[in-house]
């Protein structure tokens, strides 16, 4: 497991929106004041396309739901 942080859009976004949002997502990662960030704090690499975000979620978010559930928490 990591941590991640996501974008996300409401349901029913205009495909070239969220498309956008991914590249302006990416090409921000790629700024000389992000990578200081993220040198600063250890992340392992900046913001990745929402193709490598849809897969994190598929393969993480089963896991991450059952640990929540395991806590008695209700996922929201």
């Amino acid at each position: 497991m990591r941590g991640w942080v996501g974008c996300s859009a409401p349901a029913g976004t205009p495909e070239a929106i969220v498309q956008r949002l991914s590249d302006l997502m990416v090409e921000g990662g790629k700024t000389e004041r992000i990578q200081k960030i993220i040198d600063t704090f250890g992340i392992d690499e900046a913001a990745r396309d929402r193709a490598y975000f849809k897969k994190v979620l598929d393969e993480e978010g089963p896991v991450w739901l059952d640990v929540i559930k395991s806590l008695n928490i209700e996922p929201q």
